[in-house]
């Protein structure tokens, strides 16, 4: 497929409509890109973090409308009224990455030292009084969710969603045994591995295979409760228009736990764009027509939106070739 470096998959109805994969995977190697290569899927993590609350809301281990204080050890004070719904829709008032002066992203350092950087930093609006896209926020619920549990993050995601689901290239940090990419910038390698010490915001790899089967797994009631899922898939708060992609013709109305919420050209759409040093990603349902849409890319410069557009005729039906 043209102006692909990666695998996309379009699954529509459990049928799978479109699987195909080109480019290299591994520039020193020239081992091409495969359908089941594994890539960083950057903030497509975010819905896992969310769905992991939600499990821990189940459990009656969390609340999302209590006080972080309760559940965060040594929880700065101008945080202490912030809420887990709050983190999981981006109303918490925490900036995102370079909210912290002089942050680089190729190279984090550890999830305490960024999170403390942060408290020194004011809120961008009391919490609950806006909506500002924040990862630091995502971080911050994994590191309560490790608090509560006494587990770390991948490894809580993997006993509650990834193994139940036959998810077996999905892991957090380190890509699974098997295939796999290296992110790439104008042909030279950029691989950032300190990003698996920043879990919850978008440090899984994945491969198309195992997020059509989350996709499906998700809407099927696998894994959450539907009170759950309805949480999560609700517009919780309104976001500003260009957080869409018109130029696909996808529009964001407002933003559950994790995903945005919106149309896809009319269609009502949940989905999530990614980018992290290396990889584009672009993961989106469209739950009136039983249909799946990813794309996951090993190009820094790579045009998601693009790539998405050009699948249109796979999601609306216009073709059903394989």
């Amino acid at each position: 497929m043209a102006g692909v470096s990666g695998a996309v998959l379009v699954t529509r109805g459990g049928r799978v409509v479109l699987r195909v994969a080109a480019g290299i995977a591994d520039a020193d190697t020239g081992v091409p890109c495969t359908p089941e290569t594994c890539f960083r899927i950057a903030s497509v993590s975010k819905q896992f973090t969310a769905a992991a609350i939600m499990l821990l809301v189940e459990d009656g281990a969390l609340d999302l409308h209590e006080p972080i204080a309760q559940s965060l050890a040594h929880c700065p004070e101008e945080w202490r009224d912030i809420t887990l719904h709050q983190l999981l829709t981006c109303t918490s008032g925490l900036g995102h990455w370079h909210a912290v002066p002089d942050f680089d992203l190729e190279d984090p350092g550890t999830p305490d030292e960024y999170l403390a950087r942060l408290a020194r930093q004011p809120l961008l609006f009391a919490p609950g009084n806006g909506w500002s896209y924040s990862s630091p926020g995502f971080l911050l619920a994994a590191r309560i969710l490790e608090h509560v549990t006494g587990h770390l993050y991948h490894e809580f995601v993997a006993k509650r969603i990834f193994e139940p689901l036959g998810m077996a290239s999905t892991r957090g940090g380190r890509p699974a045994p098997g295939p796999e990419s290296h992110g790439y910038r104008g042909g030279i390698r950029v691989d950032v591995p300190e990003l698996m010490d920043l879990p919850g915001a978008g440090d899984l790899w994945s491969t198309v295979d195992d997020l059509a089967r989350y996709a499906a797994a998700f809407d099927a009631g696998e894994i959450l409760t539907e009170s759950s899922r309805r949480t999560m898939c609700t517009a919780q708060v309104r976001v500003p228009a260009e957080a869409g992609a018109q130029a696909l013709g996808l529009t964001a109305e407002g933003y559950g736990y994790g995903q945005f919420v919106g149309a896809l050209q009319g269609h009502p759409v949940r989905y999530h764009p990614g980018d992290t040093p290396g990889y584009r990603t672009l993961y989106a349902q469209l739950p009136g027509r039983g249909t799946t849409v990813v794309v996951l890319s090993n190009r820094d410069e790579a045009d998601v939106e693009a790539i998405a557009a050009g699948l249109m005729p796979f999601i609306s039906g216009a073709s059903d070739q394989a």
